[in-house]
């Protein structure tokens, strides 16, 4: 049999547009307790190239604080120093834990961790600075902030150290402390023995009271979680802190909203509200498996966001978790919902498709929030709603307009690896738990650029895996890799880091990740993209003349 190719066909395959080529995505260390990770570390992860330095928040039997690590060479990590902050707020037992932490980019030698106090409702969180290279120096200095500091990055050019402050729900009504944001000014600090001279005044606030909003700006239609309050101001709950062209933009997770925060002014200049978008997804845990059909309204309430700038439009990425009040008393499953609460007309329409919606099997276990929902405010619930997309979204910066969605995750999770379909904690036995309460739940997020490329990676806390999206075009995002680390004893990704080769000492771009559970990990993976058609084209063609010789020289001997 002659088994050339034809020179329509082979030339077809060199020279014919083709979809971008999957990222390869492989795990180089798993840094877990086994091996050195500390108790309850690595949460929350950060870098600097300076002496190749990785931290990670810790809040465990070692203490609470911060471990420093070294990446070597072929991307494992090794334990250089402990950085405790236990007494900060009195005694051991008043502290809750380490929320964040944020390396220097201008390699003066420290860095920076959020501190949670135990009575987080009427105690302010403090920020704790170190120096990473000798950690036997401990704190170099302690600042408050707002209270219950969840995040914190510095400022590209290492001036300013940004601290989100989510003021989370406590007793409700207007008694909550504020959610807000810190801006601590580093740009005297030329060295560590600088820190002796930083004190309160180098710190701002900004919580959301009408003084600290631009003229016209109010907080009318924003989402909150306690109907009681009318101080509204101590509900909104910033998460997560993405700096861009001289504006800060802030997930505020609870309120699904994005605030716009201008570093000029020193207001908040919008508000973007983030509505809901409709999702396919597997709604129940009681239906006999992975059946993801059931097309649900969602609140896209990010966690973690990045920013980016492209053809000259800015860009927000969010990973859209969800949440729900830390007392749960927004949340009802929709079979637990009460008589005569939700609109006929939807209850038909519903009635229509499952015949009974509230079955256990239908939409009955699925948690949604009872505080949404009611679209023409008669008190009734038009339409029901969950907290989270199950997905990642790209908005417009300036507008807040949604530019594209991943669409639930649960299909391409499923597609990936059937047996890690919607589990929890990490427990494959429990392939089908979360599927009634925010599925994967995406909420690790990191940007980074291969080759002219950008990409988004995103981490799912319950599934356990980390997924590559290509969103070099924005508006059409694809799919570009996948791992999951389950085995590796990694065990429910928290954050994500993207570390360029230029800048780490493998030579390889490199991700990396904390991992929540079993006692706290690091992932150390190097992301490879696949030699792009153009480059390959002399291998392609030296294979082609091949084919051509081989087709010949049987013509020949025949």
């Amino acid at each position: 049999m002659n088994k050339s190719l034809p020179l329509a066909v082979t030339l077809s395959a060199i020279f014919a547009p083709s979809a971008q080529a999957n990222l390869e995505i492989n795990l180089l260390h798993a840094f877990t307790s086994a091996n050195g990770a500390r108790n309850g570390s690595a949460e929350i992860v950060a870098y600097t190239p300076d002496q190749y330095t990785v931290l990670s928040t810790m809040s465990g039997s070692s203490g609470t604080g911060v471990q420093v690590l070294s990446l070597g060479s072929t991307g494992t990590l090794s334990e250089r120093g402990l950085i405790t902050f236990d007494t900060v707020f009195g005694g051991v037992a008043d502290i809750s834990g380490a929320s964040s932490t944020a390396a220097d980019p201008l390699g003066r030698g420290f860095g920076a961790v959020s501190l949670i106090p135990k009575a987080n409702g009427t105690t302010v969180g403090k920020l704790g600075f170190f120096d990473y290279r000798d950690g036997s120096l401990g704190a170099l200095a302690t600042l408050d902030v707002g209270y219950h500091p969840d995040s914190i990055r510095f400022s590209a050019d290492g001036s300013r150290l940004f601290v989100a402050n989510e003021g989370e729900f406590t007793s409700g009504g207007n008694t909550d402390a504020p959610g807000s944001i810190s801006i601590i000014d580093l740009s005297g600090i030329q060295s560590l023995s600088d820190f002796a001279s930083l004190t309160s005044a180098h710190v701002k606030t900004f919580d959301f009271q009408s003084h600290h909003l631009a003229d016209g700006l109010t907080l009318d239609g924003l989402r909150f979680n306690d109907l009681t309050a009318t101080e509204l101001y101590r509900h909104v709950e910033p998460e997560f802190i993405s700096e861009l062209d001289g504006r800060l933009y802030v997930s505020l997770q609870e309120n699904n909203a994005i605030g716009v925060f201008d570093l000029a002014s020193e207001k908040w200049v919008d508000l973007h509200k983030l509505g809901t978008i409709a999702q396919v997804v597997d709604a129940s845990d009681r239906d006999g498996g992975a059946f993801i059909n059931d097309k649900v309204a969602g609140l896209p309430m990010p966690d973690t966001i990045a920013t980016f700038s492209s053809a000259g439009i800015k860009f927000v990425v969010t990973a859209n978790e969800g949440d729900f009040r830390v007392d749960d008393n927004d949340r009802i499953r929709v079979k637990d919902l009460p008589a005569g609460s939700v609109d006929s007309a939807t209850e038909a329409e519903l009635n229509a498709i499952y015949g009974n919606y509230k079955a256990d099997s239908a939409l009955g276990r699925l948690r949604i929030s009872k505080i949404d929902g009611d679209t023409d405010g008669d008190g009734k619930i038009e339409t029901l709603t969950m907290t989270g997309t199950r997905s990642f979204s790209i908005w417009d910066a300036e507008t807040g307009q949604l530019v594209s969605d991943s669409g639930s995750f649960e299909t391409k999770l499923l597609e990936l690896d059937p047996t890690l379909h919607n589990i929890t904690g990490g427990d494959p036995s429990t392939r089908d738990a979360r599927s009634a309460d925010k599925g994967p739940e995406p909420e690790g997020l990191a940007l980074g650029e291969i080759n002219g490329r950008r990409y988004a990676f995103i981490g799912m806390e319950r599934q356990n895996g980390l997924l590559a999206y290509d969103i070099t075009n924005p508006e059409k995002m694809e799919f570009a890799g996948y791992i999951n680390s389950l085995a590796d004893g990694l065990i429910s990704p928290e954050s994500l880091l993207f570390i360029q080769a230029a800048f780490n000492p493998t030579g390889k771009d490199l991700l990396i990740a904390g991992y929540e559970l079993n006692g706290g990990g690091i992932g150390v993976y190097s992301v490879v993209q696949p030699v792009p058609v153009p480059a390959a084209l002399p291998l392609m063609a030296s294979a082609l003349v091949g084919v051509f010789g081989m087709s010949r020289r049987k013509k020949m001997l025949g």
